[in-house]
Formats: C-alpha cells, structure tokens, sequence
C-alpha cells in the first residue's frame, strides 16, 4: 500500500488558504478507528463571522470497536466530542467500565459531601476579599479532609470557630447547621 493511500493530505480548506491537517487511515480516537476519508460536507454556517455562505468539514469512515460503522466530522474526532458509538455510554451505566474522573483523581472523593464543602469553602474564599483559606487546604483536598475529619452525620456543617481568622487548621469545627449568626461561616 502506497504511502498516498494512506496519508491523504489536501490543500487549500477554504478561502483563507489554511492546509488541512492530513487524516490519517488506522488513526484511533477513543474507541473509533478511521477506515477511509469520506467526501467533504458543505454544510450552511449562520453563525460564520468571516462571512462565508457555507463551511467545508473533513468527515471520516469509522469504525467502533462494537464493529459499528458511521461518517463522522474529524474536528469532533479530535476534539474528544465522540468517542464511541454508545457502547461505552452503556457499559458504563452498567456499571462495567469506571467513569473517567474517578480512575483520575488520587483522592477519590470527589462525589462526598466533604469534597463538596471543600470545594464551596474555596470558591467563596475566591470571592470575598475578607475570607482566606490557607494554602494546603487551597491546594489539596487531601489535607483538608485529614485535618477537619470526615462529616459526623448529616446536617453538620463547616464552622469556623475564630470568624476573624479564615479556614485554617484548629479554626474550623464540624457543627450542627442551624441558624446562622450574623457574618458566620
């Protein structure tokens, strides 16, 4: 098989004289493989600002691992934006394949509800000039839950026990929510 055959690479993409990135035949994206360059689209654009009437996407020949077989825009390809036919949408619902954030994050706790206060104590700290937070516990969510411990039960909430000081170790306490006190944490 001729190297042409299976680099095809074109010229100008449009008016602005841009060179098409070449496709490449066997590339893999997720679980799609590109069998073959398929004819170009012209489609309609309305949200074109350069005032082109109409815009030429690259479209590919696929095929998914479940031996699927679709035309798929390559921009979509290489942005991540499909990444199977479905297959991988429905092992994971059932439970067969891990869902990507939790086999990358080192902690693991991002869906507990101590992840979440932490990540709701950062974001107001981030927007009030008077709240600080201190770098660890900025930094690491780690270290925030090795200090302040896991929640006792539901319905306690993050105090600070100093309100002049910001979210700090030996500063916050787990409490019961109630009602709040005037410029309480």
């Amino acid at each position: 098989m001729a190297e042409s055959e299976i680099v095809k690479a074109f010229a100008a993409a449009g008016k602005r004289g841009q060179k098409r990135t070449p496709v490449v035949v066997g590339a893999r994206f997720g679980r799609w493989t590109v069998i073959e360059e398929a004819e170009p689209i012209r489609s309609a654009n309305p949200r074109n600002r350069l005032g082109y009437a109409s815009v030429t996407a690259v479209v590919v020949e696929c095929s998914c691992e479940q031996k699927t077989r679709r035309v798929l825009w390559l921009a979509k390809l290489r942005a991540g934006r499909t990444r199977s036919c479905g297959c991988l949408a429905r092992e994971r619902a059932a439970g067969q394949v891990p869902l990507l954030r939790e086999a990358t994050t080192l902690h693991g706790g991002y869906r507990t509800p101590e992840y979440q206060v932490w990540t709701g104590m950062r974001l107001r700290c981030r927007r009030s000039p008077c709240l600080r937070v201190c770098l660890e516990w900025d930094k690491s969510f780690s270290v925030f839950l090795r200090d302040v411990g896991p929640r006792p039960a539901r319905g306690y909430r993050l105090r600070r026990l100093d309100r002049s000081k910001g979210f700090e170790p030996g500063n916050c306490v787990w409490a019961p929510a109630g009602p709040r006190a005037q410029g309480g944490a």
